[in-house]
């Protein structure tokens, strides 16, 4: 069974956590971006939205 959004949606709260913990940016920043272009392809512009915010103060273009 797949569940691509619930894996977008896990893929940015692990790398919030990853974020908040510090010293994972590079791992935080390729799960987020991963999140990002799933949430793109599937149309939930909440988890978008979401990693897109966690990638700005990190460095990364929305």
């Amino acid at each position: 069974m797949g569940a691509p959004i619930w894996l977008a949606r896990t893929r940015v709260d692990l790398a919030r956590l990853l974020l908040e913990r510090g010293g994972d940016g590079a791992r935080a920043t390729a799960l987020l971006e991963q999140a990002r272009g799933t949430a793109r392809d599937l149309g939930c512009a909440s988890i978008e939205r979401q990693a897109n915010a966690l990638l700005e103060p990190a460095g990364e273009p929305a």
